[in-house]
């Protein structure tokens, strides 16, 4: 019966500590460029990699700049959060930002909106650092 106790333990133990580490891997915290705006299935703009037009994300709080300028900024919060091996999803409330999902995938963000014909932007990691503002 301990034995059989033990293997649960460390199995539960096993899992847990598997889950941390893929979780780590798609943390929202970080600096993202703009890589592209899309409309529907429509690609609006194509940028180039720049701190002119980029999104800080902290534990809670985010910096929005479009154009060298900060655009936006406040608190934000996700809920419905949901992690596969591949990536995390989750809603996203902030602000006066119309975007209603985000996405994780490696080292892309995917901020999307909600509707039939959705605007999405689609964001490239360019570092961990979140010290600009």
């Amino acid at each position: 019966m301990a034995s059989a106790i033990l293997a649960v333990s460390v199995a539960f133990y096993s899992c847990s500590k598997d889950n941390t580490a893929t979780a780590d891997s798609y943390q929202l915290e970080g600096t993202w460029q703009l890589y592209q705006t899309t409309t529907g299935v429509t690609t609006d703009s194509i940028y180039a990699p720049s701190e002119d037009n980029e999104i800080i994300f902290t534990p809670k709080y985010f910096w929005l700049y479009s154009n060298g300028a900060v655009s936006d900024s406040g608190f934000y919060n996700l809920t419905d959060g949901a992690l596969t091996e591949a990536s995390f999803t989750a809603q996203i409330t902030y602000n006066t930002l119309d975007y209603s999902y985000l996405t994780i995938k490696g080292d892309t963000l995917y901020l999307s909106g909600h509707g039939v014909i959705m605007d999405e932007a689609i964001y490239i990691k360019s570092s961990a650092n979140t010290s600009k503002p």
